[in-house]
């Protein structure tokens, strides 16, 4: 006769064996392997979490998660099971090989932060429960996760037991919200500076990659700026003194590299004693112009509607050497500003006539100068 302990100690040797799967989509009661096959195997999906507590990719919201199956069919011996990798809140999780008949119950950790920063102890694939937070480059935060900083889940939840069935794909049900630790009890915002990168890389020694250094610049005098942040950046980015609760914040993000410089823009709305992550667009080298069309009515004299209808820019670099061709734009209505997008950094100016008249004088002359990753409003003058 083998006792329990012996059951257990052969399903805990199966386990060791055994591996987690990842799911997209929403949620199903099976999967099929072929026409005959059907998995078996536990699932956990986060649209089973509690309906007050939003598993979703926004700031101040659980954004990641990592799933822990136990064995509990011998109530006075359970084990737990290796843990999945950390997961977005679009990931369902999918614990194969368990066995059938035996009763398991799940243990959800919940992060603030997004999955691709948390780095389970040992890298990824090793099981561990415990996290650490990494800067996003998978391959060399698992080849350091030694020194990465400890990272704590916010959230836990627990779901009821479910005994495996043969050749079924069940899902966990019965998910409550067991604990929240909430934050430290500080507003702050944190900036993920490695996302904002996009296609660019960092610039290495053998002169390849495009950015070396980021600088973080507040729009708001309260907060300091942040300079020279190495690329790769060592972790997020966090921001307390001069941030309250209740109120949008804007960044610019600029990127230094050897042979050009690159910015992004940034919002965050805080949250009372949270720390949100900012928002922010993917750098460029390139700006925008926009010519308003209020100061080009005013610079013109005319009055829209009645002595003026449409009007063109001929937009056309004052750079030496120039950064563009000049070029026209297509007649706008007076009720309607002119943008030039992914414009070079420099100075431009904007001759406005109407059309039929380019040959002719300009009624208005507006000028203005780009800088990376912004929009730049032109001020605009009568023609001389």
């Amino acid at each position: 006769m083998v006792c329990a302990r012996a059951l257990a100690s052969l399903a805990r040797a199966a386990w060791l064996a055994a591996f987690t799967a990842t799911l997209g989509g929403c949620a199903n009661s099976s999967e099929d392997l072929g026409t005959f096959e059907t998995a078996t195997a536990i699932v956990i999906d986060p649209n089973a979490f509690p309906r007050g507590l939003p598993c979703t990719d926004a700031p101040g919201a659980m954004q990641s998660y990592v799933a822990t199956l136990i064995d509990h069919t011998d109530p006075s011996a359970p084990f737990a099971l290796p843990s999945s990798d950390p997961l977005p809140c679009s990931q369902q999780t999918q614990f194969r090989y368990v066995v059938p008949g035996h009763v398991y119950a799940a243990s959800v950790d919940g992060y603030e932060q997004a999955s691709n920063v948390l780095v389970p102890r040992g890298g990824h694939g090793s099981g561990s429960r415990r996290m650490k937070l990494g800067t996003g480059v998978r391959r060399d935060d698992d080849r350091r996760w030694t020194t990465l900083p400890d990272v704590t889940p916010r959230w836990r939840i627990d779901c009821a037991e479910q005994a495996a069935q043969d050749g079924a794909s069940l899902n966990m049900g019965g998910c409550q919200l067991v604990s929240d630790r909430g934050t430290s009890a500080v507003t702050a915002i944190q900036f993920d500076l490695q996302a904002t990168l996009g296609s660019l890389r960092c610039a290495t020694e053998d002169g390849s990659g495009e950015v070396s250094r980021f600088d973080v610049i507040p729009s708001d005098g309260a907060q300091a700026e942040i300079v020279d942040v190495p690329c790769p950046p060592e972790g997020p980015i966090r921001i307390e003194e001069g941030v309250s609760a209740g109120r949008v914040y804007t960044f610019r993000i600029e990127a230094h590299g050897p042979r050009a410089t690159y910015a992004a823009s940034c919002e965050a709305v805080t949250v009372e004693n949270r720390t949100v992550s900012a928002v922010c667009s993917p750098l460029t080298a390139n700006g925008v112009l926009n010519i308003p069309v209020d100061a080009v009515v005013e610079a013109s004299g005319l009055t829209c509607g009645t002595t003026l209808g449409n009007y063109i820019v001929r937009l056309s670099s004052l750079a030496l050497p120039p950064t563009i061709d000049a070029f026209e734009s297509s007649a706008l209505h007076c009720t309607e500003s002119a943008r030039f997008t992914t414009l070079p950094p420099g100075p431009y100016e904007g001759a406005v006539y109407e059309p039929g008249e380019a040959g002719g004088a300009p009624i208005a002359i507006c000028q203005g100068e780009v800088s990376p990753g912004t929009t730049t409003f032109a001020t605009c003058a009568a023609a001389p």
